[in-house]
């Protein structure tokens, strides 16, 4: 048995080391041969250095070993765009041309295969977009714009649009066995409904629970459920232009239209004459709305609300994204509406324009 211990310690260390699986990240870069490297992560929405190394004729090396795959960014040298990779524990190879960065070809890695499919996929409507608003911009400054050709084009953006957002949901749910799905939908959840994000998570591959991705997405639907249209509204104070706070629970009126705006969003601000018109017609039969800005200047979110004629309450904590009143409602784009009725019971979401004056009318009229 004495005999058996120094053997059985080797076993034992080779198993060990066996299970402690890292990566290998061994990268080239074209034209470039000296430098420093910085592979970062993004830790609560800023970019941390995790490790550096040197360029030396153009290659670097980086190894360690990660809990899960994870989108990592690469920072080098004096390259004006940094590259994302997403990383795991394998033996990995990048080759960068810095004139480039979005060429680079990279092999190793499964779960950036998969995100290149992807982005691969939308590049192509990024693409048609970017050339449709090149063509919009040029028209636009020789003269040749007319209105025929802007309703064109406008319409043209939008079904290109739309046709992203349908290939994004897709991907989605086509990734979902694998990190890229909670990445994606966890980057892209204001274009999913409750539902879809439901079962987008319970699709998930538990293997990936632990990721910030999935993690956003659980408690985000957590969020949506409690606000989802037949829930009670949440309350909640914010500040008054004249410093006086004012709480949702204060306002008494048949119908109330929660109006998450901000004096910088181009979508709200012209959406705003069709909200004035709104309540110019419905106020004396009982509708309120009050506006939640996301401005951060309240100098800028003053002149907005003079210069749109807006006569509705207002609010902010002028905490741009970070708005404590747009975090209880998981509000990620704007203009964002919430209706409420007389009960305090969510109707509708989301309604503008047309939509919005219809359902006000139903309720009202």
């Amino acid at each position: 048995m004495k005999n058996l211990l120094p053997l059985l310690a080797l076993v034992l260390m080779i198993t060990a080391c066996s299970n402690n699986k890292g990566f290998e990240i061994n990268g080239t870069v074209e034209n470039m041969t000296e430098g420093m490297v910085i592979l970062q992560k993004v830790v609560d929405n800023n970019l941390v250095a995790v490790d550096t190394t040197d360029l030396i004729n153009g290659s670097f090396t980086f190894t360690g070993s990660v809990d899960y795959p994870e989108m990592y960014v690469l920072k080098i040298a004096d390259m004006k765009m940094p590259v994302q990779v997403f990383l795991e524990n394998s033996k990995i190879s990048m080759n960068i041309n810095p004139e480039d960065p979005e060429s680079m070809v990279v092999t190793g890695s499964e779960s950036n295969d998969n995100y290149k499919a992807f982005m691969d996929g939308v590049s192509e409507y990024r693409q048609q977009i970017n050339e449709l608003t090149q063509q919009y911009r040029e028209a636009s400054m020789n003269g040749t714009l007319t209105e025929d050709m802007n309703a064109e084009m406008s319409a043209k953006a939008n079904e290109l649009y739309a046709q992203q957002d349908i290939f994004i949901k897709e991907s989605a749910f086509k990734n979902a066995s694998n990190v890229i799905g909670p990445w994606l939908t966890s980057q892209t959840m204001h274009l999913f409904e409750v539902n879809e994000l439901d079962s987008l998570n319970s699709l998930f591959n538990s293997d990936f629970n632990e990721t910030p991705y999935a993690k956003t997405v659980a408690d985000k639907l957590v969020l949506l459920k409690k606000t989802a249209i037949g829930q009670p509204f949440i309350d909640f104070t914010l500040n008054t232009p004249e410093d006086k706070p004012l709480a949702v629970s204060d306002i008494k009126a048949k119908l109330l239209l929660i109006d998450f705006w901000a004096s910088w969003c181009s979508p709200c601000r012209k959406e705003n004459p069709n909200v004035v018109k709104l309540y110019a017609d419905y106020k004396e039969k009982g509708l309120e709305i009050l506006g939640v800005s996301f401005d951060r200047s309240k100098d800028a979110w003053l002149k907005a609300i003079k210069d749109d004629g807006i006569k509705w309450l207002q609010v902010s904590d002028l905490k741009y994204w970070q708005c404590e009143a747009g975090k209880l409602y998981g509000i990620q784009s704007i203009p964002s509406t919430i209706l409420v009725d007389e009960n305090g019971i969510i109707i509708a979401k989301n309604l503008r324009g047309q939509e919005l004056e219809e359902k006000v009318a139903e309720i009202l009229d």
